[in-house]
């Protein structure tokens, strides 16, 4: 099993928040740095990313990397399946402030026993992808609805630290007001 956690470059994530550009930076990194350490409770973690900032970045923490070649997370998808090299794979967006290792134990728990998993954002996305071979990616607004009508036999794991990613400033101030955030940023 092999885990991709698509990071952008800290210089241009976030900028949907409105916050100014080095708080998104150092909100990114901390951000991804949880995402990355809950996911390495459940599996192999590799930095999917096209920055080289963002694969030294990672590489400081002890993660591999997988450079794509394309752009967005389409791209970084891509990328991911080709470096599984016919392994499961499970591909997740760097901004989840709530995750924990159980939220992903249960993704890869799905993903053991079904050949795809999805899982949706409350905003309609889809912060998690795994299979076991490739994937028809189409992230944007509403990417849960094509994802599943395109992979309908796909398993569907709902949970709360998968569900919510930094989008809005909205979604930060969900993840502000939940017991611990802060702290697990520390």
């Amino acid at each position: 099993m092999i885990i991709g956690v698509a990071v952008k470059p800290f210089t241009v994530a976030k900028r949907r928040l409105g916050l100014p550009a080095e708080v998104r930076s150092r909100l990114g990194k901390a951000v991804a740095q949880h995402t990355i350490t809950q996911a390495a409770s459940a599996g192999r973690v590799v930095v999917v990313t096209d920055s080289q900032d963002v694969v030294r970045w990672g590489r400081a923490l002890g993660v591999d990397a997988v450079v794509q070649t394309s752009p967005g997370l389409t791209g970084a998808g891509q990328a991911l399946i080709d470096a599984a090299s016919g392994q499961p794979w499970l591909m997740v967006h760097a901004d989840l402030p709530l995750a924990t290792g159980a939220d992903f134990a249960a993704l890869v728990g799905a993903l053991d026993n079904h050949s795809t998993v999805l899982a949706p954002s409350y905003d309609g996305g889809t912060p998690a992808i795994g299979s076991t071979g490739g994937f028809p990616f189409s992230y944007g607004p509403g990417s849960f609805r094509r994802h599943l009508a395109m992979a309908p036999s796909a398993t569907v794991v709902v949970r709360r630290g998968l569900a919510l990613d930094l989008d809005r400033i909205d979604d930060l101030a969900v993840a502000i007001a939940h017991a611990g955030f802060l702290e697990s940023l520390a």
